[in-house]
Formats: C-alpha cells, sequence, structure tokens
C-alpha cells in the first residue's frame, strides 16, 4: 500500500531526529568533553558515519547496522574516543525490522564486536558492559518486532473479519430481496389468474345482471386482499419499518380461503389431510401454502381442468404436499423453466427439501414437494 506524502514525513520525522540526537551525543563527546586530544578529519567523519546512517535505520536497517558498526570499530582501532551510539541504535534496527537472514548475520557480527572493539582500545573491561548493550538493545527490538507482528495480524483480521461481515450483509440482503421477489410473483399471478378468470366469466354472463355482479365483487375481494399483502412486503424494504414488517405470513390456516378462490374462479378443487395434523414451524407452513397457490395457479392460467385436489399428508418427520389436476394441458403448459416451477422448487429448497413437477401419464399435471420437520430435542 503506498504512503501519502503526510504519512511518509511522520515516519521520516522521528529517525531525522533520532539521527540528528545520536550525532550530537557523539561529537559533542568528542569535541567538547576529550577537547584536549587531538581530532583530524577522518575521526569525525569516521564520528559522523557512526551516527547519521540512522535516519535509514526503519528503511534499511542491515545496511545502516554495517556502516555504524565498521565506523565505531575504525574509531577503536585508532584510538579515537567515542560512544558507540549508533551500533547500539542499529541492533535495534536489525533485531526489530529485519528478515530473518540478515538478523543472523548481524548476531554474528555481534559476538564478533563485542570481543573485537576492546581488543583494539585495551580495554578488557569493556566488553560485559558492551555485551549487556547489545543485549539488551537486540531482545528490546525482538520484543517491539513480535509487537508490530502481532498487531499487523490482528489489524489483518480485524479487516478480513468486516469483510466477511459486509459479504453476509450482502448475501443475506440478496436473499431478502429474493424472498420478497418469490411472495410478490406468487401474490401476483395467483390473484391477476383470479381476477381475469373473473372478468371473462362476467363477460360470457352477458345481460346476467347477477353473475355480473358477483364476478366483480371477486374480483374487488381478490384484489384488496391481494394490495394487504402487497403493502405488506413492501414495507420491508423501507428502512426503519421493522415493526410493519412484522405482519404474519400466510399459513396452512387460510388454504381454506384460497381454494374459495380458485372453487370462485371455475376450478372444483378439494382438500384432503392425512395422517395426524400438527403444527409446523411457519416457514415450512409458508413454503407449503406458496407451492399449493403457485400450483393452483399454474392450473388456472394453463389448463382446462375442471377440477383438482390438494393433498397434505402430515407424516414423521416431514409434511409431503401434493397438488393434482385432472384436465388436458394447453400448449403454454409450463416446462421445467417457468418461473412458477423454479420459484416453487427454490422454496421447497430453502426448507431442505425437494419438489417434483411432471405430466401424469393418465393425463393431468402433478406437483409433489417433501419438506422436512424438525424431529424434536
Amino acid at each position: 500500500m503506498n504512503m501519502s506524502r503526510t504519512d511518509t514525513v511522520r515516519a521520516v520525522v522521528p529517525d531525522v531526529c533520532l539521527a540528528l540526537a545520536v550525532t550530537a551525543l557523539e561529537l559533542a563527546y568528542v569535541l567538547i568533553f576529550n577537547a584536549d586530544q587531538p581530532h583530524d578529519a577522518l575521526t569525525v567523519g569516521l564520528v559522523l558515519a557512526s551516527a547519521l546512517p540512522l535516519v535509514a535505520w526503519r528503511r534499511w536497517p542491515f545496511a545502516t547496522f554495517q556502516v555504524t558498526a565498521w565506523a565505531t570499530i575504525a574509531l577503536a582501532a585508532l584510538h579515537a574516543p567515542h560512544l558507540g551510539l549508533g551500533p547500539i541504535a542499529g541492533t535495534f534496527a536489525v533485531a526489530c525490522w529485519s528478515r530473518t537472514p540478515a538478523r543472523r548475520v548481524a548476531a554474528g557480527m555481534l559476538l564478533v564486536g563485542v570481543w573485537l572493539v576492546p581488543l583494539l582500545t585495551a580495554d578488557a573491561a569493556a566488553v560485559p558492559r558492551n555485551a549487556a548493550l547489545f543485549a539488551a538493545a537486540w531482545i528490546l527490538g525482538a520484543l517491539m518486532r513480535e509487537r508490530r507482528l502481532t498487531t499487523a495480524a490482528l489489524q489483518a483480521r480485524a479487516a478480513e473479519l468486516a469483510r466477511e461481515r459486509e459479504e453476509k450483509a450482502t448475501l443475506a440482503a440478496e436473499m431478502e430481496r429474493a424472498r420478497i421477489a418469490r411472495e410478490v410473483h406468487d401474490v401476483l399471478t395467483h390473484s391477476v389468474s383470479v381476477m381475469v378468470i373473473q372478468a371473462q366469466a362476467a363477460q360470457a354472463a352477458g345481460s346476467d345482471h347477477e353473475r355480473v355482479s358477483a364476478a366483480l365483487r371477486r374480483i374487488e375481494a381478490v384484489g384488496q386482499e391481494s394490495l394487504a399483502e402487497l403493502r405488506g412486503l413492501l414495507r420491508r424494504l423501507r428502512p426503519g419499518d421493522e415493526a410493519l414488517s412484522r405482519s404474519p405470513q400466510p399459513g396452512l390456516d387460510r388454504l381454506d380461503e384460497l381454494l374459495a378462490e380458485v372453487r370462485a374462479a371455475g376450478v372444483d378443487v378439494s382438500l384432503a389431510r392425512e395422517g395426524p395434523v400438527h403444527a409446523v414451524p411457519a416457514s415450512v407452513e409458508l413454503s407449503a401454502y406458496r407451492i399449493v397457490q403457485e400450483a393452483l395457479t399454474n392450473t388456472l392460467r394453463h389448463t382446462a381442468s375442471p377440477s383438482a385436489t390438494v393433498v397434505l399428508r402430515y407424516l414423521p418427520g416431514e409434511l409431503r404436499v401434493e397438488v393434482l389436476d385432472e384436465g388436458p394441458a394447453e400448449a403454454t403448459r409450463p416446462g421445467g423453466v417457468g418461473h412458477g416451477l423454479v420459484g416453487m422448487r427454490e422454496r421447497a429448497t430453502l426448507v431442505g427439501g425437494s419438489l417434483v413437477a411432471e405430466d401424469l401419464p393418465e393425463g393431468g399435471f402433478r406437483v409433489a414437494a417433501r419438506l422436512p420437520l424438525p424431529t424434536g430435542p
């Protein structure tokens, strides 16, 4: 990731200040505290070389350590006064920011340098002190390295979790939109089909005002019911309408109303329940209701069936839904790619079930869904 100019300046300024501070201490030690000793240009140059490279200790830690260490060894060989702060800071930099091969080389150089400088200066008593200083710098750098790597790992994990949350939220929103689209499709196709059939019946009634009025009343009732259901669905798309979005969804207790609408549209539909009837989860109820609704809508739209049968089988661990019509298929009978059949299969899959839609050998059409039920604690 590229750093902005402001970030670059913020990273460089502390390094420049460190290099200048160490340089000032080294020069003060040589020129002020040891003013009685002769100083030539080489000595001053080596003092500068042992401190100024710290300006790059974060970017090139191993090179910084090499330059400051060799400059300090040269000062020791010349018996020139110096503090040796540059190699100590360079040791910290290598332990903190260098890669493993560079750290190994630097560690080897330190083992030699801790003994070499006191040997050149004939100051054997400095060996324990130098070893303690460089060991402390190395340990501190290693601890800072571990902390930095841990922080980077935590930040990467936090970014990954945030990305996963965003992806899950996006997926949930897409699933909710798809669910609402299925709901709208089911409501509209069934209601419009019923209203079209009632309108055709009103036209066929001619001057029979009673039949025309009955058909119009049925159209009005179906339209009002559809509008109410669509309003409930659309409220869920508006932010802040959580309370309004909790309106109950249709379930198996409303099948009688659905069948009454289909009967009014001209199809004699019957309902049979097999097995001990018991409560099922709301999600399964909604899927079962919508499957029956869509199957009967296809019967109204695509067949000339005079009758249909809906069967609910309550079995251990599953609910089976079957819708059969007995009429011959028209040319517009939907195949396996119709939106209605796709929607029914999706509803069965959402609750862990399956659905089969097929023509019957003896004529007619069959929709059969298997919807699993919880088996208990």
